[in-house]
């Protein structure tokens, strides 16, 4: 119960994430519109090198939307440089340095509240493959109980509809005890499909190798995921491709298959020697129902496609695991779904705290019932006369 009022509370704050973040760090997050050009990709990369020394660019961010800074994600440029950050922050139209942080520390500062939330809430802040291992292994737990909840709140006699919408209903002026059993059995029957979706997100989220794949394997095959479908290989020179021109490349290689698709981020990978361009449905996130992706490995010495992966030409498996995230955090259904994701998080929370209120009141009661019992021979003896 305490794993699940953790996660309910952190889910349910994170459904506005980056709203949260934003309004906690403006100075890291607000870049207003301007009438000057926007940087390019590859500028933006050069001015965060030049500005945080021994840092280069991993991957750069298009998530902000207008009016945001651009996120980006750096690494140490060589094993003897050292960062005591990992992400950075930067104005879109002059490549100014507006803050860096260290994404995931476990700091109780503004700056790093929000990726830490979003760490418990994963794993509960310890280090994987640990953390997620036990936060998989309560979301199948939870994924189970809601099955059989229902089930159990399913009436046992005749008349079967009135006895059970009685189920769906809080009794108006029951005791506390009545109303902590009422707001857990029908906080769970209102909340019922909702709690499915997101244990079953959450598990595909925390066990996806150790049991999700493996599972929806029998039903579909899942494609090979990107950077597995070829072998490493060290670069023979200096990269010749720059951020913009991997991209340009990209969009040129799926042709069609990427027009509606905007671009969510670019990556260089030096295992690999290529770029990871992801793109996504043109208003993911903020439209109901826009989810559809393409991801795809280009040369980064002449820009040819080298893997890819795509919801439109993937398998039914591929396309159910692409649906999991949306789910999970409402953006499938917009503004509208993370409410309703921000609710149901709440209503979690309830059915969690009812539901561990009703067995401190059951292991009291049965203490009590146990000192009577001990109570009940001494008594005996004293009162016969």
């Amino acid at each position: 119960m305490a794993f699940l009022i953790i996660a309910s509370l952190t889910g349910t704050a994170l459904v506005f994430r980056h709203e949260l973040d934003a309004a906690l760090n403006p100075e890291l997050f607000d870049a207003p519109t301007r009438a000057t050009p926007r940087l390019s990709l590859t500028q933006l990369a050069d001015a965060v090198t030049r500005q945080v020394p021994g840092a280069r660019v991993e991957q750069i961010y298009l998530d902000g939307g207008v009016g945001h800074s651009i996120r980006v994600r750096i690494k140490p440029a060589s094993k003897a440089a050292k960062l005591a950050v990992n992400e950075a922050f930067v104005d879109p139209y002059d490549g100014r340095l507006l803050g860096t942080r260290k994404e995931g520390a476990v700091r109780l500062d503004r700056v790093h509240l929000v990726p830490m939330l979003f760490r418990l809430h994963q794993q509960l802040l310890i280090e994987p493959p640990l953390g997620k291992w036990i936060t998989g292994g309560v979301a199948l737990v939870w994924l189970l109980h809601s099955v059989s909840g229902l089930y159990l709140s399913l009436p046992r006699s005749l008349p079967f509809w009135s006895r059970w919408r009685q189920a769906w209903l809080i009794k108006r002026g029951a005791s506390p005890a009545r109303l902590e059993m009422d707001l857990h059995r029908a906080g769970g029957l209102w909340a019922w499909l909702l709690c499915i979706m997101l244990a079953f997100s959450a598990v595909y989220f925390n066990l996806r190798k150790e049991l999700f794949v493996p599972a929806i394997s029998v039903v579909s095959r899942p494609t090979t995921p990107l950077l597995e479908q070829l072998p490493k290989r060290k670069a023979s020179g200096p990269v010749r491709l720059d951020h913009d021109a991997a991209v340009a490349a990209a969009f040129t290689a799926l042709g069609q298959a990427g027009q509606g698709h905007q671009l969510r981020y670019v990556q260089y990978q030096p295992e690999y020697h290529a770029y990871r361009v992801a793109l996504e449905a043109e208003g993911q996130g903020e439209r109901a129902l826009a989810v559809s992706y393409e991801q795809v490995l280009v040369d980064a010495d002449d820009g040819r496609l080298l893997a890819r992966n795509s919801y439109a030409q993937g398998s039914a498996a591929d396309r159910l695991m692409a649906w999991q995230f949306p789910l999970h955090t409402g953006q499938a259904l917009g503004l509208p779904g993370r409410v309703l994701i921000f609710l149901s998080g709440l209503a979690v929370a309830v059915i969690s705290v009812t539901g561990l209120l009703m067995w401190l009141r059951k292991r009291r009661v049965a203490a009590k019932t146990r000192s009577r019992q001990r109570l009940l021979p001494q008594t005996s003896l004293t009162s016969t006369p």
